[in-house]
């Protein structure tokens, strides 16, 4: 049952995609210009991470759409979805995700000792911790996904340098801080679905218009945490440069969205989000490897 356009749009593929580029440009960042193709046994290296980091995230994706499928149902946004419009059945889409995590986590077991230790982290958070125990019951089970998003950018960060040092540590935590700004503005251009499903995300529990605010807080506690990687010496003039920019973007749109509210500012907000993290990391190899 269902074609594999289906199941591809199971695994979320514009989450999939963007975690791959937070993977890949973290593997960049962290190599800087020493030449990270330099050898077969370095290429082998990424090709398997990249394998396993892409297994894994698909397989989380279409695990997440089986587990929250009954609420899917009940949400304007996610009703057309593969499994509740019956195109892909739920012991399917069980077998789908299953089948993939097991290769990651296979691959992930035969590799060196931090791969299965960030995967495993990562998966947690993500199928455990936030799907299946807060997000039907806590207005921050945001935060549980923040070790999810920021797993690949370890795996990324030390198949790219060798380990993981203090600027690898610390662009994995910026993920984890921009991980709740995003999916609570998402939150808020969708707040009518999730209380529908009587799920306790922030705008529904405290209301849009104080959404807005918690918003700005977080824009402005991002903002302050990506340019201090700057000044703690992490990265350079290009990647300054290219945070000034975004950052006075964020925060000119969270404040417009509360000096001017509206649906549309809500969904800009949303939108400019959603590839911050890829571009900040974008910025980051730049300036890495210009050096």
């Amino acid at each position: 049952m269902g074609s594999t356009a289906d199941y591809w749009r199971l695994t979320k593929p514009r989450v999939t995609v963007a975690i791959f580029l937070l993977f890949i440009l973290a593997v960049l960042a962290g190599a800087g210009n020493s030449g990270w193709c330099s050898t077969g046994e370095e290429t082998l290296r990424r090709a398997l991470g990249t394998v396993i980091v892409l297994m894994s995230v698909a397989g989380s994706n279409a695990l997440n759409n089986r587990l929250d499928s009954d609420i899917d149902r009940l949400m304007g946004r996610t009703r057309l979805r593969e499994i509740p419009s019956g195109r892909i059945s739920n012991r399917s889409a069980e077998r789908f995700g299953i089948s993939f995590l097991a290769v990651s986590v296979v691959l992930a077991s035969l590799s060196e000792f931090y791969f299965p230790i960030l995967l495993a982290v990562g998966l947690s958070s993500y199928l455990f911790l936030y799907t299946l125990i807060l997000k039907r019951h806590s207005v921050l089970s945001v935060l549980a996904t923040g070790p999810a998003v920021a797993s690949p950018v370890w795996i990324g960060w030390v198949i790219g340098r060798g380990y993981l040092d203090l600027a690898g540590l610390l662009t994995g935590l910026l993920v984890m801080v921009w991980g709740p700004l995003h999916l609570w503005s998402l939150a808020t251009v969708f707040s009518e679905d999730y209380r529908s499903a009587s799920v306790p995300m922030l705008p529904v529990v405290v209301g849009v218009k104080r959404s807005r605010l918690y918003l700005l807080a977080l824009a402005l506690v991002l903002s302050t945490a990506s340019l201090s990687l700057y000044f703690l010496k992490c990265y350079g003039v290009v990647y300054l440069a290219g945070m000034v920019l975004m950052n006075s973007l964020l925060l000119t749109i969270s404040i417009t969205s509360i000096t001017r509210p509206s649906g549309r500012k809500n969904w800009i907000l949303y939108k400019f989000s959603a590839p911050y993290m890829v571009v900040t990391l974008l910025f980051a190899a730049v300036d890495r490897i210009s050096v």
